[in-house]
């Protein structure tokens, strides 16, 4: 629909109800919806509207039962107004987006059910930005790597890796490594590369503590082999040995040295909780889709299907 068909629907809506737009009519009293029997505490037309409605939308909208149930009422006063008014169609498209609003605040409500963030949650969600969270001890190194770019010259990349290492034994800085490295002769057809790398853990994963990337990035990881060897087979401020790994042959220079840092557990489980609760919503609803597609033909409703995958909305 048109923002100019949407309007006048709207204004057809409220025209249908009879509200007027200046003057907001009060909700029923209190004493009407005692009289209407089982759990309703009101009735729209044909519609019924429960306690349990209420409560749910007081619960997702942080308001009182009261304005909670006013909240319900108009909903089903403007619900009723479009049904009389409006053409089949529309009615059908936002009844479906009205019920995957419902299924939304419902899966919500039963993800902060089941418990605050358990440690392993909090553990996962604390990935998505360990560098400020959960963070291992670093290492920031400089290397000159002869390349092995076709197996039968891997005994030449060798042969060189192993004249840097002789060449930059005595480097007590990484100015004066780099200066060596680059000034040594390669054989036509080989590359070396001498660069300052961001700092690694040993387990792979590398990030610069300067200029962190967005939470939610992809970890940049370098081979397992050569973090292990920056760990295990270099020191700090003096150059090692060859190391192999399936790149080729490194010769590695340890700048700094950087202290593995954590936020507490329980810090972390509240920081994160309403990015966990999301995730155990979504997983909720994907397993409901997934049920729903072994048990009934589904037919896929576009605007409610991106309404209900927005676990975050309000």
């Amino acid at each position: 629909m048109n923002p100019g068909r949407l309007h006048a629907a709207v204004l057809a809506v409220l025209a249908g109800c009879g509200v007027s737009a200046c003057r907001k009519p009060p909700p029923p009293p209190a004493e009407k919806a005692r009289s209407l029997g089982g759990d309703a505490v009101a009735v729209v037309g044909s519609e019924r509207i429960e306690a349990d409605t209420v409560k749910r939308i007081a619960e997702v909208r942080g308001i009182g039962l009261g304005a909670a149930r006013t909240a319900a009422i108009w909903d089903a006063l403007l619900a009723e107004g479009a049904r009389r008014t409006l053409p089949g169609t529309v009615v059908a498209n936002a009844e479906r987006s009205a019920r995957a609003r419902r299924l939304l605040e419902t899966l919500r409500s039963e993800a902060r059910d089941r418990g605050p963030p358990t440690d392993e949650e909090v553990r996962e969600a604390s990935l998505g930005e360990w560098w400020a969270l959960d963070c291992p001890a670093l290492r920031r190194v400089t290397h000159a790597v002869a390349l092995v770019q076709k197996p039968e010259r891997d005994a030449e990349a060798h042969a060189v890796a192993e004249r840097i290492a002789s060449a930059v034994a005595h480097a007590t800085d990484v100015a004066r490594f780099r200066e060596i490295a680059k000034a040594l002769p390669v054989p036509d057809g080989l590359t070396v590369r001498v660069e300052d790398l961001d700092p690694v853990a040993r387990d792979g994963r590398s990030v610069n503590p300067e200029h962190p990337p967005p939470a939610g990035t992809p970890t940049r990881e370098y081979s397992k082999i050569f973090a292990r060897a920056v760990f295990d087979t270099a020191a700090l401020g003096k150059p090692s040995g060859v190391v192999k790994t399936e790149f080729g042959y490194h010769v590695l220079f340890v700048t700094e040295e950087l202290a593995a840092h954590s936020v507490p557990i329980e810090e972390r489980r509240a920081m994160l909780a309403d990015g966990i609760f999301e995730r155990r919503a979504a997983k909720l609803r994907d397993e409901a889709l997934d049920r729903a597609r072994g048990e009934h033909h589904v037919e896929v409703e576009r605007a409610a299907l991106q309404l209900a995958s927005k676990v975050s909305v309000e």
